[in-house]
């Protein structure tokens, strides 16, 4: 895919958490790869569009990887304390892009009331992930009451 042409800015990543660093160093054919320079921190540069979508992303980790363990958010809730209200799809759509091998805990998203909202085969895996973090799930569900982080207190739909 072609980026965007127009004015570019130099992003500074040294404030960003390791696990962004590796998320994008995982992209070693695209072209937001980090490039290291003889500074003690990674830049990138970036046109001036992707870098709104970018920083959208990353504060989508910085809530993700947040999420302690034995808990679960909604998609909604993510969006929500990530600055995003109403994107919840957003959210989705930036864990579905992440790396296999990424160590963000993207498992502990799930959908509104608690659903297991993932198909061809990654509910499972996602279950599996959910059990591992001792997160009791039924019938493709978690209860939100039990195991639901901040504000993800939500009666089931």
């Amino acid at each position: 895919a072609k980026l965007p042409t127009g004015d570019h800015k130099e992003v500074a990543c040294r404030q960003l958490p390791r696990e962004t660093h590796a998320l994008l160093a995982t992209h070693a054919t695209s072209p937001l790869m980090p490039r290291q320079r003889k500074r003690s921190s990674t830049h990138i540069a970036l046109p001036a569009q992707i870098d709104d979508a970018l920083t959208m992303a990353e504060r989508i980790w910085q809530v993700v990887h947040a999420i302690p363990k034995g808990r679960v958010s909604t998609y909604g809730e993510v969006a929500a304390v990530a600055g995003l209200p109403k994107r919840a799809r957003l959210v989705g759509h930036v864990l579905g892009q992440l790396p296999g091998g990424s160590r963000l805990p993207w498992h502990r998203v799930v959908g509104a009331g608690g659903r297991i909202v993932i198909r061809g085969g990654g509910e499972i895996e996602q279950a599996q992930r959910l059990r591992s973090d001792g997160i009791i799930v039924k019938n493709g569900r978690i209860d939100l009451r039990q195991f639901g982080w901040q504000n993800t207190t939500r009666e089931p739909r």
